[in-house]
């Protein structure tokens, strides 16, 4: 009940960017419990996984901004696709196909946040057309001003 709470407050509390980096968390995390796994032997748990995997990845697919559509429409082919070999992977038990679309999701992962890493710092980058400036107060310590 805690972490259930916890995990709640993260994702009301989370940034969309967090969020898509959640979501593509969730669906390698699924992803990666059938590693090792016999498919054939643990029918049960291969399909709970991979339909799991496959609602994040439909999720992710719902929530792109159609209005971008130089970068929304090569990912809502890939996650078409991405969708189509998890199915392929449940019916046929191929494990080949869920690695398949485990190394593009930690791919995409990786993409992600690197653009978050890198809107982050120029969120907190001073602006090009501030002023910054330095002094020395009374104790010899020197203090930053910036002026935007």
């Amino acid at each position: 009940m805690v972490y259930e709470r916890y995990l709640e407050d993260e994702v009301m509390s989370a940034s969309k960017s967090k969020l898509v980096l959640m979501l593509y968390d969730g669906a390698i995390k699924f992803l990666k419990r059938l590693d090792n796994l016999d498919f054939g032997m643990n029918i049960e748990t291969k399909c709970y996984n991979i339909n799991k995997a496959n609602a994040i990845i439909s999720e992710l697919q719902c929530s792109l901004n159609m209005e971008y559509d130089e970068i929304s429409k090569p990912l809502f082919s890939l996650y078409n696709y991405m969708g189509q070999k998890l199915i392929e992977a449940n019916i046929q038990n191929d494990p080949a196909r869920v690695n398949e679309v485990l190394y593009m999701l930690q791919d995409l992962r990786s993409t992600w946040k690197q653009l978050d890493i890198d809107q982050a710092e120029k969120r907190s980058a001073p602006q090009e057309n501030s002023e910054m400036s330095t002094q020395s107060n009374e104790e010899g310590r020197l203090s930053f001003s910036i002026a935007c």
